[in-house]
């Protein structure tokens, strides 16, 4: 299984386990299948989580597979 964590503001939050969106409020488990690949086409990713709105560089994104 693969997990996808988000550096937010200094804390690394694990997107996949939480109400987080990425992009269009898409899920984190369809953005992994669906939109990885093209992630550093882009200068920032929009990360919706815990009622906010966070706009974050590729790199602060790491995948994880267990």
């Amino acid at each position: 299984m693969k997990k996808i964590y988000a550096n937010l503001l200094g804390e690394w939050i694990q997107l996949n386990d939480s109400n987080a969106t990425l992009d269009s409020h898409i899920p984190p488990s369809v953005w992994l299948e669906e939109c990885l690949q093209d992630a550093f086409k882009f200068d920032y990713i929009n990360v919706q989580y815990d009622n906010r709105n966070y706009r974050i560089h590729p790199t602060m994104l790491q995948i994880v597979s267990e």
